[in-house]
């Protein structure tokens, strides 16, 4: 159920016209416009008639003196009307508030009104988009699952079969022992190699020094590609238990033959014969 609007408490505004205003009251002193405008405020404000009783108008029109009491009555008989309402309360009324204020209320609730269903066609076209909204998210989503769907079908009829992966060094000692047949002798184990050695504890030097596996490969590789691989492998060993291995190395390497280089021959001195 809506909840109904009701105009009660002060008036926030009302229609004032000074070329009609001051037509009405040109005639009066200051005295006399201020308790004038006074009571015409406090009637907007209270959307009612004023009271017929003399010491609350007095109250309501600050009058003090007796000179003032003399005003408010003058004041009263020229611009109110007495009245009296349904159940016999006199009243003071002023014809040409109550019709501003009439209109005031018409105004302010056609405006209301309009407002209203204004508020509501916004409300409306809000939750239509949002539905929309909502159902176009539903299709797209519904979308990419079936395209989702049809790429993962083509996918999997267009990968390859996986090949078989090599034997790791492990598996293939287990498998030469699982296919020894007994009284035949083992095959012998692959021998290391000079290359092998050379990297494999160079790596693991370097490594331990806290250089990356990476940046450790690196180095051998440049240097085995100035010395051939023999002469690196007896740098590193060289190198292991110092402080600096990378550094020793290549400090022991610099007074060595390179690829290619045949090593320099020391020539002896002649000695003369006593």
């Amino acid at each position: 159920m809506k909840r109904q609007r009701k105009h009660h408490g002060p008036m926030p505004w009302f229609s004032c016209y000074p070329t009609d205003f001051l037509g009405d009251v040109g005639h009066l002193g200051n005295t006399e416009l201020g308790i004038y405008w006074r009571l015409l405020l406090i009637y907007y404000r209270d959307r009612r008639p004023l009271p017929c009783d003399t010491d609350k108008l007095r109250r309501l029109a600050m009058a003090m003196s007796p000179e003032e009491w003399k005003i408010l009555d003058a004041v009263m008989l020229e611009f109110f009307q007495a009245d009296a309402e349904p159940d016999g309360t006199r009243i003071w009324r002023h014809l040409r508030a109550d019709s501003e204020i009439e209109i005031a209320i018409k105004l302010h609730e056609s405006r209301w009104k309009g407002a209203a269903i204004t508020n509501a066609v916004k409300q409306s076209k809000h939750r239509e988009r949002g539905k929309n909204n909502r159902l176009a998210l539903i299709a797209e989503r519904d979308a990419q699952r079936t395209l989702s769907g049809t790429l993962s079908g083509t996918l999997s009829e267009t990968q390859p079969q996986p090949q078989p992966q090599p034997q790791k060094e492990e598996d293939q000692k287990t498998a030469r022992s699982d296919l020894q047949l007994p009284g035949i002798p083992p095959p012998p184990a692959p021998t290391p190699t000079v290359g092998t050695d050379c990297w494999d504890l160079g790596v693991k030097v370097l490594t331990g020094t806290g250089l990356g596996p990476v940046m450790a490969r690196s180095y051998i590789g440049s240097l085995c590609k100035t010395w051939d691989e023999e002469t690196v492998l007896d740098a590193i060993r060289a190198s292991m238990g110092k402080a600096d291995p990378k550094a020793y190395m290549r400090k022991w390497l610099d007074d060595k033959p390179k690829r290619g280089e045949k090593p320099a021959v020391k020539e002896r001195g002649f000695v003369a014969p006593a």
